[in-house]
């Protein structure tokens, strides 16, 4: 069954900052008012199990509650991912999600592997998608989110599966048997992708 595209939004109302596929002032925004830790300290490695404990992942809040930078950039940000995911037919939840622990946001990221922008994309994924530049933030979006519909139509809709792919490449999810790969950085990754997805889907 295809993902549903829902949009998700971001406001500020002078007190809190929102992010929600719903209206505004509802019961089910998220608030963004009290500090956590930083992200890095909520996700310990776990036993490379094939398997991933989603409780272990962060949600919204914790991401951007440390980094006013985050939070300015999800505010500016957060519309356009969410126009790029219902232009391609992606759950716009899903597409936040990847795009918050990607890159927090941030157009200028670059990992050491050479991935770029919001999506982290890596060039030669760009190049497969028709995009020559993918530190143009809207070209970026275009390519991660053909990419991960594309993983999403490979693993038949599971997600925790696409976003494994996403994270590690497809060929390391089909070589181990269609399972999350063991390794400790995918490990981390699923839940926290996936916990501020469902976060953002509630």
């Amino acid at each position: 069954m295809p993902a549903q595209a829902t949009a998700v939004q971001a406001w500020d109302d002078g007190e809190t900052l929102h992010l929600s596929n719903l209206e505004p002032h509802t019961d089910a925004s998220v608030s963004l008012e009290e500090p956590e830790p930083p992200l890095v300290d909520l996700v310990p490695a776990r036993p490379a199990t094939g398997l991933v404990d989603h409780a272990a992942g962060p949600d919204l809040n914790r991401l951007v509650a440390h980094d006013p930078r985050t939070a300015a950039r999800l505010r500016q940000f957060a519309p356009m991912v969410s126009r790029a995911a219902i232009d391609h037919g992606v759950d716009a939840a899903l597409l936040q999600a990847v795009v918050a622990i990607e890159s927090a946001y941030n157009p200028l990221a670059r990992s050491r592997a050479g991935a770029i922008g919001l999506m982290q994309v890596m060039p030669a994924t760009a190049a497969r998608y028709g995009v020559h530049n993918p530190e143009d933030p809207l070209q970026n979006l275009h390519a991660g989110c053909l990419y991960l519909k594309d993983l999403l139509v490979m693993f038949h809709q599971n997600v925790d599966l696409a976003v494994a792919a996403y994270n590690a490449g497809e060929n390391a999810v089909l070589r181990y048997g269609n399972q999350i790969p063991p390794y400790p950085e995918t490990q981390r990754y699923v839940p926290q992708v996936v916990n501020i997805y469902r976060g953002l889907r509630q």
